[in-house]
């Protein structure tokens, strides 16, 4: 989650120079390359690099075009469809914690990472599905704007005081969100 989070903004500037379309394709190859390496891994310092490092930087690029894109295909009902597309995430959290468990039981921890690469490689072939010409007056005029800008990382945005405030309490619910469980589990407090 941590390596999906960091490569974030060059997600972001990707998906805005190459179109969400491209980025989500090459998002869902780099997501199933990471996870059929993770399956052959021999030692879990290799796993942080394939699952941590390729899998993450590959579902970042995915996570963020998707966000980008959806503005784009809906101008009136923009808010419900960003939130449709967050409650996804949920969803897909729900539906795969018992089937990874299943692969599991069935497979081995290895024909698990080998089945879940099968299942993300679908998002290779919904990616071909995004129009690249989708798009708004207001957004393609912000998506010329931000083309202009030949730096892949663009850090100015940090001068604008809500967007540091908005920022920094993301960090403080991400950490209420994601370390508990961690913790739970390895500490034996969840059966």
């Amino acid at each position: 989650m941590a390596s999906a989070g960091l490569f974030g903004p060059v997600a972001g500037r990707l998906t805005d120079r190459f179109g969400a379309r491209a980025v989500v394709i090459s998002g869902a190859v780099l997501s199933t390359i990471g996870l059929l390496l993770t399956s052959l891994v021999p030692s879990l310092y290799l796993m942080l690099l394939t699952y941590g490092g390729i899998f993450g930087c590959g579902s970042s690029l995915v996570y963020i075009a998707v966000y980008e894109i959806v503005p784009r295909y809906f101008v009136k009902r923009r808010s419900l469809a960003t939130g449709l597309v967050t409650m996804s995430v949920g969803i897909g959290l729900l539906v795969m914690s018992p089937v990874c468990q299943a692969l599991i039981d069935a497979f081995g921890w290895r024909g698990a990472f080998r089945g879940m690469t099968c299942i993300v490689f679908i998002i290779f072939f919904i990616g071909w599905v995004l129009d690249p010409n989708v798009a708004s007056d207001e957004v393609e005029k912000i998506v010329q704007e931000s083309e202009e800008s030949r730096r892949i990382l663009d850090l100015t945005m940090w001068k604008n005081i809500t967007f540091v405030v908005l920022s920094i309490a993301g960090v403080f619910v991400y950490i209420g969100h994601s370390i508990p469980p961690v913790l739970f589990v390895s500490n034996g407090l969840i059966c």
